[in-house]
């Protein structure tokens, strides 16, 4: 099974930390998922593991701190975890922040992420998923809205893709430019 990475973000700030209706992860899926934490160690973005060195994020993420780390191997954000300090990081060079056209960014870990039971690269898909697909979106956050309670268990919710004509057509009103799928190379 081929897990899939499409970054259409099309969010506002405060819609970005909410996954409604998701459930809790199992622990023995998306072991890809990363935490970036601040240096008090505070959860502000999630990631992705790409390989042993780098992990993808949103660009928009890279620009709230500049010192951070990279927390992998647990779906809980106040326990366990494995942590890696931050080599580099860079934005998509047209990322603009005015209307978070081409919003996402790596991070290069200083040290080789080690996999193990809990940490595993993502397995991106060869081709773009057809629309119908059913995608996982994974995240830390609110889990209903309006709420005022976050949730620290990694959530997941299962939903139906569609076309990036049908994207396009429904969020028109939107300004931002939505990537097309192409082959990530780090």
């Amino acid at each position: 099974m081929h897990i899939f990475l499409v970054s259409l973000l099309f969010f506002t700030a405060a819609e970005e930390t909410r996954i409604v209706n998701g459930a809790t992860a199992s622990n023995e899926q998306y072991l890809y998922q990363a935490s970036l934490r601040n240096l008090t160690n505070v959860h502000f973005c999630g990631a992705s593991v790409l390989n042993t060195r780098w992990v993808l994020t949103s660009a928009r993420c890279l620009s709230l701190y500049t010192n951070f780390t990279v927390v992998v191997g647990t779906h809980d954000l106040t326990t366990g975890g494995v942590t890696y300090q931050v080599e580099t990081y860079t934005k998509h060079p047209s990322y603009d922040p005015a209307n978070l056209s081409y919003d996402a960014g790596i991070v290069k870990t200083l040290t080789t992420i080690v996999y193990s039971s809990t940490v595993r690269s993502i397995v991106l898909a060869p081709t773009i998923p057809m629309a119908g697909t059913i995608g996982a979106v994974t995240g830390w956050g609110y889990t209903t809205y309006p709420s005022t309670t976050f949730s620290n268990q990694l959530q997941v919710l299962n939903t139906k893709l569609i076309s990036q004509t049908e994207c396009q057509k429904q969020f028109s009103n939107l300004s931002y430019v939505l990537p097309t799928y192409s082959n990530l190379r780090v």
